[in-house]
């Protein structure tokens, strides 16, 4: 029975370094404010988990169902590792989880509002670190999470741009009215770790056995775009969302190609 937790809390764990499908969205007003959010959907990864379960656990596991969201502001007040412009920006926050393990479901949805293009670029720059000094996982009561939080092997613990995004602490996204952009800084130093990075690793053997992951990020603006340049470039009819996705072998293989740029 210890060798199946084992197994189990390990599969748990790879869910945050092999996100099946990750989506980022941002959604922009006529006057600049708007939401961002961010839904990771890990639904591929309970069906593995289920599918490598012995028969005899399988049937004696109650299939867990849990629809749970919090929101930032009955926590930030005394969160006291929170700067005071931090704990305004991110007040109205919050994240969203839905599990129903009968039906191989499990996603998270994170969000926050902005008043304007700066706020955009602090909310998305920072949103991962916010939310793991909040412990929201933590205050969800969800023991999955907290399982593979602690067989993760990282220092970090939660939530973090590694574990969503493994190039996102070597990207610059900036937003200024009638412009975004998101580069990647690609470095010698990047690349190196990259290919002794363990973790990427174990994410591509992942790709094996379940398909591979994708990482999409949708902008959907006030106005038709003028230019947008990026990967997988997809425009909807009216020109107002841009779509831009690309998978972990393009991350490992061309990083920089993850860089976008739109102009409205």
């Amino acid at each position: 029975m210890k060798k199946i937790k084992f197994a189990l809390a390990f599969l748990l764990a790879l869910a945050l370094y092999s996100c099946v499908d990750t989506e980022e969205r941002i959604v922009i007003n006529a006057d600049e404010s708007g939401t961002y959010s961010l839904t990771i959907d890990m639904g591929k990864l309970i069906e593995l988990a289920n599918q490598m379960m012995p028969d005899s656990a399988r049937s004696g596991k109650p299939k867990e169902k849990k629809d749970s969201i919090i929101y930032f502001k009955s926590f930030i007040d005394t969160a006291q590792n929170l700067t005071a412009e931090e704990k305004a920006l991110y007040r109205n926050g919050y994240l969203h989880i839905d599990m129903d393990e009968a039906n191989n479901k499990m996603k998270v949805e994170m969000g926050c509002p902005f008043k304007n293009n700066n706020q955009l670029t602090q909310v998305k720059n920072n949103f991962l670190k916010v939310a793991d000094k909040l412990k929201l996982f933590d205050k969800t009561k969800d023991n999955s999470f907290n399982d593979m939080a602690d067989n993760s092997g990282d220092s970090e613990k939660g939530l973090n741009d590694k574990t969503i995004n493994p190039i996102g602490n070597n990207s610059t996204f900036t937003a200024v009215p009638g412009k975004i952009t998101n580069v990647i800084n690609v470095t010698d130093e990047m690349k190196k770790n990259m290919a002794n990075d363990s973790t990427l690793a174990m994410m591509q053997q992942m790709t094996m056995m379940r398909g591979e992951t994708t990482y999409r990020t949708v902008i959907v603006l006030p106005k038709s775009a003028k230019l947008a340049e990026g990967p997988g470039k997809m425009l909807s009819a009216d020109g107002k969302t841009v779509t831009f996705s690309f998978s972990l072998t393009d991350m490992m293989e061309t990083p920089e190609k993850a860089s976008y740029k739109i102009e409205y």
